[in-house]
């Protein structure tokens, strides 16, 4: 069963197929179509269904689009099937057009003009988030993980080589403050062993 069809089985006399709008019940439409239907899908097949007029304004509003298409040249259809031309090819369609259908152009025009101006705008508020955005992060990288300069990283050689000398000074001291300098003897190992002998030979030869 198609949806129209479901749709046209309806009972306009019954408030529960309906809503306080005036549309279909969605659960009452899935009930006849057997499946899971959603608004949109109804919407989509008939816009201007409801309780009130049911077909009759759809199938009126079909006639005047209808209308609307037999009335268009074959030169108005060729510029809507596709993108914008290039000015080149719209200057060589527009040759064919009489003076009558102008105004249909220019209507058309203004149209997509419109609308691309407000995409635009769109576009360019999008813009403007990221390019913020991007800023944002690019200050927290600079400040949290901030690239050393050469000079930089030559004082952070030098502190790096003053912290270990003065660590080896602090290690330095705490060495000497375990010796007594009572107990050190300056004198040269030969020195101290004739000072140990008594006698003769207790004198280091001397040339």
């Amino acid at each position: 069963m198609e949806l129209k069809e479901a749709l046209g089985q309806l009972d306009t006399m019954d408030d529960s197929l309906w809503t306080k709008e005036g549309l279909p019940a969605v659960d009452k439409v899935a009930e006849l179509m057997g499946r899971d239907v959603t608004r949109k899908e109804i919407t989509d097949a008939a816009p201007h269904f409801t309780r009130a007029s049911g077909f009759q304004e759809e199938e009126q509003s079909d006639a005047e689009e209808e209308g609307v298409r037999e009335g268009r040249s074959q030169e108005v259809e060729e510029y809507l099937s596709d993108l914008p031309m290039v000015p080149a090819e719209f200057n060589a369609l527009l040759q064919k057009v009489g003076p009558s259908e102008l105004p249909t152009f220019d209507a058309i025009l203004s149209d997509q003009l419109a609308g691309l101006l407000k995409d635009i705008e769109e576009l360019e508020e999008l813009k403007r988030r990221v390019k913020v955005n991007l800023a944002t992060v690019r200050a927290r990288i600079q400040h949290e993980t901030p690239d050393k300069s050469n000079q930089q990283a030559i004082m952070d050689y030098i502190a790096a080589q003053n912290k270990n000398r003065a660590e080896k000074a602090q290690r330095a001291r705490k060495v000497a403050a375990t010796v007594d300098l009572k107990d050190l003897d300056p004198r040269a190992p030969i020195d101290r062993a004739f000072a140990r002998k008594k006698g003769r030979g207790t004198q280091r030869p001397v040339r």
